[in-house]
């Protein structure tokens, strides 16, 4: 699972908690979103149900420039 949704658009970092079954995905807002990821989970058999969210400012302008999104993922 881990080294296919690293290949999700917008997916800049990607880590797993095997002992939670928690994945810690950091991506970029104006690439994808939590539904995409959810998409992505699905396509490898994986339920993925939305944890927390906290948002990182840009470094550039201020801007938003990704989220951090933690996952439960499941095999079905």
């Amino acid at each position: 699972m881990k080294n296919n949704m690293r290949f999700e658009k917008g997916v800049k970092e990607l880590s797993t908690e095997l002992k939670d079954k928690t994945v810690s995905i950091t991506y970029d807002a104006e690439k994808t979103d939590v539904k995409k990821l959810q998409a992505g989970f699905k396509k490898f058999n994986y339920e993925a149900e939305f944890v927390k969210e906290t948002k990182q400012e840009g470094k550039k302008d201020g801007k938003q420039e990704s989220q951090k999104e933690e996952k439960k993922a499941d095999k079905k």
